[in-house]
């Protein structure tokens, strides 16, 4: 009895030990219904041949040397050439082509690959039932074969999506034992090429260590064919709600449009529901200005009326709304430009922003046109700028493109520090505006700290991050 009571003991927590490393298997950030975007896939002109050449040559694979016989034309290629040319000819982004190169056969980080890899780069028309060696499979035999006809099937999946057979968006598959329903045309390619989970865990993790970008923190971005603009603070995405919201922060010029991965390695964060500097009232008839997510209360309504609160103004926000935010100091009839003003020394010229009673004063005209776009300037005399208490000068928002006019290093401002950005591939790469980038004076930039520079590398694939997978793609 005590034996059978023991089996029945190590049964079970077998099954949980089976259950939680399953679950353990994948990174939380992995959809299996939504692997990469529609654009992701068809984005053909991601990587112009010398790009692609760059990215084989950051790598240590064959594929950087290796060059064969274009059985179109009987002349020598090198790998980016078939690489560029199929992703062009079929409109399939040459950054799908290179992950499944890793994917199936880890040729752009092998230096010493077998011939087999090497003829079956891209495991196509290789599935669980065939063999290598089987007749009927031999046309797609060779490097240019398996790459050409890689990037010509995944056209085909796109241009028949309907077909009854493939793998159809919207539509629930036992896929592995569990219940997968692609999002996207995409993610059915990817499972029409790849029938099983753990195969396109793999093309998801390749990819967001080879092309998910990772964002400094002050960047505003847009994915791709959404209208939702998401501010990156503190490793999270948060979403602004409406334009309004948007638009009393920021400029369109400052949108980054970026791709889906790009967001999924970011948690969802506060969402920025109204307009910086809006008059707020809470259920219990209080008022406050929201200053930059901070709730500064108006310590009555006489304190209200006394700095012009409209009534007309003010949005009535449930509690929801309002534990969203922390709380400032509360204003009161002392209080001085509590919502903060751009003066003019009228004397000297100078400007400042002034609020609470303290004076910042902004050292470049170009900090006034990034920092408050919107706001109205005031006129005051010396004596009443003098009145006001001096405080740290005013720097660059985050999310500013900096550089000084002595040198052409380009900076981002971020955290308050600014994070060189290493080279122009980088720079294209994070789809940064070289319009946007501010010239400055070398002694302002020197006011910043400096941290750690941007540098877009693709990372190191390691064999513990991929799982063992089934080839099954099949000849049409």
């Amino acid at each position: 009895m005590i034996k059978k009571i023991i089996s029945i003991l190590v049964i079970v927590v077998s099954i949980l030990f089976i259950k939680t490393t399953k679950s353990q298997w994948f990174d939380p950030d992995f959809n299996p219904s939504y692997i990469i975007s529609d654009f992701e896939l068809t984005d053909y002109s991601s990587m112009n041949i010398n790009d692609i050449r760059y990215f084989l040559n950051q790598n240590n694979g064959v594929l950087k040397k290796y060059t064969l016989k274009n059985p179109q034309n009987g002349k020598i290629v090198d790998a980016s050439e078939v690489i560029y040319s199929a992703a062009k000819q079929y409109k399939i982004n040459p950054k799908y082509l290179l992950v499944l190169l890793q994917k199936e056969q880890s040729l752009i980080t092998d230096p010493n690959p077998s011939q087999k890899q090497l003829d079956w780069a891209t495991g196509y028309a290789v599935c669980d039932s065939c063999l290598m060696t089987d007749d009927e499979i031999q046309k797609y035999k060779g490097f240019y074969n398996q790459v050409t006809n890689a990037a010509k099937r995944n056209r085909f999946y796109i241009d028949n999506g309907k077909t009854s057979w493939f793998f159809q968006v919207q539509k629930y598959y036992n896929i592995d034992g569990e219940s997968i329903s692609p999002i996207n045309q995409a993610t059915a390619n990817l499972y029409n090429y790849t029938p099983h989970i753990n195969g396109n865990y793999n093309f998801w993790k390749i990819w967001q260590k080879w092309f998910a970008k990772k964002y400094p923190n002050g960047s505003i971005v847009k994915e791709n064919g959404s209208n939702t603009i998401w501010l990156i603070e503190n490793d999270t995405k948060r979403p602004f709600i409406t334009w309004a919201s948007f638009i009393s922060r920021y400029k369109k010029s400052d949108i980054i449009n970026v791709n889906h991965n790009d967001l999924t390695q970011y948690p969802i964060g506060l969402s920025i529901n109204f307009e910086n500097y809006s008059y707020l009232k809470t259920p219990d008839k209080k008022i406050y200005l929201l200053d930059n997510d901070k709730l500064k209360e108006f310590e009555s309504s006489e304190v209200s009326r006394y700095f012009g609160v409209n009534p007309e103004e003010i949005t009535d926000i449930t509690w929801e709304d309002f534990y969203y935010y922390g709380l400032g100091d509360k204003i009161t009839m002392k209080s001085t430009y509590p919502s903060g003003a751009l003066v003019e020394n009228k004397d000297d010229k100078k400007l400042y922003y002034v609020k609470n009673g303290y004076k910042h004063e902004i050292q470049d005209p170009q900090i006034l046109i990034t920092n408050f776009p919107n706001q109205f300037k005031l006129v005051l005399s010396k004596d009443e700028i003098t009145s006001l208490e001096d405080a740290e000068p005013i720097k660059f928002k985050d999310g500013t493109l900096i550089k000084s006019k002595n040198n052409n290093s380009v900076f981002m401002v971020s955290d308050g520090k600014i994070k060189e950005i290493k080279n122009e591939k980088s720079f294209n790469d994070l789809g940064y505006k070289w319009d946007n980038i501010i010239t400055i004076n070398e002694n302002l930039l020197k006011q910043y700290s400096i941290s750690e520079a941007i540098d877009i590398k693709p990372e190191e694939i390691k064999s513990e991050d991929l799982l063992p997978e089934n080839k099954t793609e099949k000849p049409l």
